[in-house]
Parts: structure tokens; sequence; C-alpha cells
């Protein structure tokens, strides 16, 4: 199965299952090792606790799949706002719809706690990107 976590319907990617990112991300209807990759965009900055949702995103990937977080990169959207390149009425925006916001650095480590190798990991403008791989134990 593939499987996408988005915010809106013209995210859609066609062959993918959708689940709608919310507050407490409802997961329940996907079995657990079943995905083959699952995207999730903007899915943690949507949900109260972002290291419980990356738990529930990563137990739907089965072993050998990958899983591909985004996200708006904590220091660097402070950063951006403090140095005046992004104005105030766009952050208070993005803060306003934001439950929790995460550094790269975090998910990174997040998915290495369980169980998944990063393959790789960026950062574009205040938008962070992290694709990992479950692999074996050993």
């Amino acid at each position: 199965m593939k499987l996408q976590i988005i915010e809106d319907e013209s995210q859609k990617i066609e062959g993918f299952e959708t689940v709608m990112t919310s507050q407490y991300l409802n997961l329940d209807n996907i079995p657990s090792n079943s995905c083959e990759i699952i995207i999730a965009k903007q899915a943690l900055d949507s949900t109260v606790d972002a290291e419980e949702s990356l738990a529930k995103i990563c137990s739907k990937v089965r072993l050998g799949g990958s899983v591909v977080i985004s996200g708006t990169e904590l220091r660097c959207f402070f950063k951006n706002v403090v140095n005046g390149m992004i104005d105030e009425a766009s952050a208070s925006v993005l803060v306003g719809k934001s439950l929790s916001l995460s550094t790269i650095d975090t998910v990174k480590n997040g998915l290495r706690a369980l169980g998944f190798f990063v393959k790789s990991s960026t950062i574009n403008g205040v938008s962070y990107e992290v694709t990992a791989e479950r692999r074996p134990a050993g």
C-alpha cells in the first residue's frame, strides 16, 4: 500500500491512499507494517504530539519500506522571522495553524530511534524533508 498524509485535497497523488492531517493523527484503519511508502507532508506540524505521530506513521511502514516526512524547520523559521525574511503576518499564519514544529535533527533522531535508516535529509528555506527506510534489525 502507498499512503499519503496531507493537509488538503489539492495535494493528492494518484495511486495513493489518503489520510488528512488532524490534531490527533488517526491511522487506525491502516494495518501495521502494510505500507511500502508513506509520504507525510506537514503531518507532524499539524498534530499535538509530533513524537507520537511519528511513531504512528512509522508503525505502518513495512520492512524495506520508506517514509518521507516534511514540515517546517523550527530553527530556520525563527531565523527567517528574526532576519525579516518572513513578515509578521505570514509568520502568524504559520504559527496559528501549527500545533508543533520540529527541527530536522529531532525528526532524524526520532526515525533512527524507531529503527529507520535515514537515506536523505534536506532543508529548503524553512521546510525540511527527510527520507528514511525501515531495515531489518541487525
